[in-house]
């Protein structure tokens, strides 16, 4: 035991005589400011012939934009590798599905927390708990709108097919429910 720590320490030993010989490192300042330089310089002419690139592909021509109009009206089966366009189009509905609860919500919360201003303006006279309550329920839609804005807004940035097949799924479960229960009502009070 007493002979290997004698060997650890003369390792240590040499281990902090090995560190205590090394030269400092010098710095050549007018060089990195050189190389400072020309990395800016080089930086900006590739975002300068980026941005160039950007707009020439943005700008096309009609004859262009009709050929690629009748490649897609003649697209052949062979032709089609994957299913962006299908993919698209379910990110659409869902998109569209959440924007048009959120509009709704917003306008009816809009509604319910000015209809106690409205009526007692009008003259109608409401008890402070109707009032609390209609305002409540307007603040409530409100903020839910604006969860279903932020739930778009992620439903845009989306590009897993499971994930969005599973929230086309679940739409369909909740438009399913109700129009089960409006049909259940209807037919309640027949």
């Amino acid at each position: 035991m007493a002979s290997v720590k004698a060997k650890n320490t003369k390792v240590n030993k040499k281990e902090n005589k090995s560190t205590n010989n090394v030269a400092p490192f010098e710095i050549d300042y007018e060089k990195l400011a050189e190389a400072i330089v020309k990395a800016e310089v080089k930086a900006k002419e590739e975002l300068k012939n980026k941005t160039i690139n950007t707009s020439v592909k943005k700008q096309r021509s009609i004859k262009e934009s009709i050929r690629n109009f009748w490649k897609l009206m003649t697209i052949k089966r062979e032709e089609i590798e994957d299913d962006s366009i299908t993919f698209a189009f379910l990110k659409l509905g869902v998109e569209l599905i959440v924007l048009v609860a959120e509009l709704a919500l917003f306008l009816f919360g809009l509604v319910w927390l000015f209809t106690p201003l409205i009526v007692n303006y009008i003259g109608t006279k409401a008890t402070i708990f109707e009032i609390a309550v209609l305002m409540f329920y307007g603040l409530l839609m409100l903020i839910y709108s604006r969860l279903l804005r932020v739930s778009r807004l992620e439903i845009d940035r989306l590009n897993d097919r499971e994930y969005l097949n599973a929230i086309v799924g679940s739409f369909m479960g909740i438009v399913g429910t109700i129009i089960a229960l409006l049909e259940f009502v209807r037919s309640v009070r027949r």
